[in-house]
């Protein structure tokens, strides 16, 4: 027996099975020595690790590093569990390139809490490429998979693949890669169920985060669900660009306050810094919103300036409680210029997928459609003052063509002197020479007796207002002006 290992030793690609190492898988017996001297075994070849259906009790984490292609394969995993019975370790650590897993349950037993930052299912370290992790069961641990670093000055993942994904239950993230120095890029997420049931959804975890994202690049999700849980965020992604998520479901989650039970730290399902976002189908349903846990309460939270499109949006059964309700929240977006893209969105809760906290762009159908409210003013001196309720034009965007279109009311009038009147843009124009016979349209004006139609332009010696070619002093309560134009938007 000791022969042929050696000879296995010296085959690329050889597999090995664990019980020829000693391992007995019977729930009982502690097979950590065994295990790992059958990893080791492989080290500088590569070949595969075989792990026979049965439960197989470690004491410590099980280490497998290198760049020569070792897979640590099980039965299933319905069929082969390791179970860590150290609360205080993770299960499995994973460092280097061309690592294959799959085809196991990795559980901590008893499970253990959110305090337990070192009790991880999967641990990835320092540099993971070329990896794949399949068809695993992520069972009882505070992290299902979490990137760590023994060299602070590095850690990333890229060009890794992850495979049916079971994490059931989790007690603080179900998934967190935490890239040092940037340089997690191109990798896939396909069927990732996150679950904080324990038993029962009356039981479920007081956990922290389905997913956090930092410093990922250039990487796609096919098919997320964060489930039963209560929730600071579900899906959370700072800095990097480029993040497709195609079908997001958030099921049966509630806000939660932060890790210690004390500070509020919940402030939305999805909170994103990345520059480029784009969730394709995403539903949120059977979900309990609170304002009480945040001030900017949002299902989406957007800060410094996120970049994010939504391509069919459904809330649907979801209970909301508190007075500071939204759907999409920007924060400072206007100075990093946050966008949100929002496509075909249904809100069956009853306050349409533009219930937004506005502190930036919102994008609705691929432009962006908002009203803003006018002032008129006197082109030399005096006030007009605009009807309340009849001082607000709506507006189109596409680029930076802008259409604005509405109807405007005179209220009152103060001492009005000057050739024309002016209204204030929603944007400030490009300054470029523009003709007045061709930068705006004409206007229709009701004075209460007539209708009639005026000049009207874009001046070129202004980059901020519209202006009509009327007396002002002409003007009196209840004058009415019918307006549509178009401009440039510097």
């Amino acid at each position: 027996m000791a022969l042929t290992k050696a000879h296995n030793r010296m085959i690329a690609g050889a597999t090995v099975n664990v019980l020829d190492y000693g391992a007995v898988g019977d729930d009982v017996t502690d097979d950590t020595v065994a295990i790992q001297a059958a990893i080791d075994s492989l080290a500088g070849v590569g070949g595969t690790v075989y792990v026979p259906s049965g439960i197989y009790k470690i004491s410590a984490a099980i280490v497998m590093t290198g760049t020569k292609g070792i897979s640590f394969v099980g039965d299933g995993s319905e069929s082969t569990s390791l179970k860590q019975g150290t609360n205080t370790v993770p299960i499995v650590q994973a460092s280097g390139n061309f690592i294959n897993i799959e085809k196991l349950t990795l559980q901590h037993s008893p499970s253990v809490d959110y305090t337990k930052t070192n009790a991880i299912a999967l641990n990835l370290v320092d540099t993971v490429s070329h990896s794949s992790f399949r068809d695993l069961r992520l069972n009882g641990s505070a992290y299902g998979v979490k990137l760590t670093t023994k060299d602070t000055s590095a850690a990333a993942v890229f060009s890794c693949t992850f495979d049916n994904l079971y994490i059931l239950p989790y007690a603080h993230t179900g998934i967190q890669l935490t890239a040092v120095n940037s340089g997690s890029t191109g990798n896939v997420f396909n069927n990732i169920y996150i679950n904080g049931f324990k038993g029962s959804p009356a039981t479920a975890q007081n956990t922290e985060v389905g997913v956090y994202l930092s410093g990922m690049t250039e990487s796609s999700w096919n098919q997320l669900n964060v489930e039963h849980a209560q929730l600071a965020n579900a899906f959370v992604c700072y800095g990097g660009e480029t993040m497709v998520i195609n079908s997001l479901h958030i099921e049966g989650v509630t806000p939660r306050s932060g890790p210690d039970g004390t500070n509020a730290n919940y402030s939305g399902y999805i909170r994103s810094t990345n520059k480029a976002l784009v969730i394709n189908g995403m539903s949120i349903i059977n979900s309990f919103y609170n304002s009480a846990y945040t001030a900017s309460y949002s299902v989406f939270h957007s800060i410094s300036g996120s970049k994010a499109e939504f391509h069919g949006f459904v809330t649907r059964n979801n209970a909301k409680t508190g007075t500071v309700i939204t759907d999409f929240y920007f924060a400072d977006s206007v100075a990093n210029n946050g966008y949100c893209y929002l496509w075909n969105g249904v809100d069956s809760d009853g306050a349409g997928v533009v219930e937004f906290n506005l502190e930036s762009n919102l994008f609705i159908n691929g432009l962006e459609e908002m009203t803003y409210v006018v002032t008129a003013t006197p082109s030399t001196s005096g006030t007009i003052t605009l009807q309340a309720g009849a001082d607000t034009m709506r507006y189109a965007k596409v680029g930076r063509m802008v259409t604005c279109q509405g109807t405007i009311n005179v209220s009152s009038i103060a001492s009005a002197v000057g050739s024309s009147i002016s209204l204030n843009l929603p944007f400030p124009k490009l300054n470029i020479p523009e003709s007045s016979e061709g930068a705006g349209a004409p206007v229709t004006y009701y004075n209460a007796s007539a209708y009639s139609v005026i000049p009207a332009y874009v001046p070129t010696s202004a980059t901020s207002n519209f202006q009509i070619v009327i007396d002002p002093s002409t003007l009196a309560n209840a004058h009415t002006f019918s307006i549509q134009f178009s401009y440039i938007a510097a």
